[in-house]
C-alpha cells in the first residue's frame, strides 16, 4: 500500500454479470489472512462483524466496459469490531 492516496486495482471478470467481490490486505506479507492484523473489504461495503456477509451484500454488477468500485478496507478495532484504519 502506498503511504498516501488511493489504491487502484484492475481485475478482469469472465464476462458481464453480478459478482461477489472480496479484497484482502495481507499487511505482513505472510500469504495468510489474520483477523488480528490484516484488512478485509467487500463490494457494496457491507457492515463487517464476526461473520462473512451474504454474497448478495458483497456483490457488484460488472458490465462490458470497465466498472469502477470503491471498496473500503476494514481492520480489527478492539476486541469485537472492525472499521476503516485511521490515517
Amino acid at each position: 500500500m502506498p503511504a498516501t492516496g488511493p489504491v487502484t486495482l484492475c481485475i478482469r471478470a469472465p464476462g458481464p454479470g453480478l459478482y461477489a467481490i472480496s479484497l484482502l490486505h495481507d499487511r505482513d506479507a505472510n500469504h495468510r489472512f489474520s483477523l488480528w492484523h490484516d484488512g478485509v473489504g467487500f463490494a457494496g461495503n457491507p457492515t463487517i462483524g464476526w461473520w462473512k456477509p451474504h454474497a448478495r451484500a458483497a456483490a457488484a454488477r460488472v458490465g462490458d466496459a470497465p466498472t469502477r468500485l470503491r471498496i473500503t478496507l476494514n481492520y480489527r478495532r478492539g476486541l469485537f469490531s472492525f472499521a476503516p484504519i485511521d490515517r
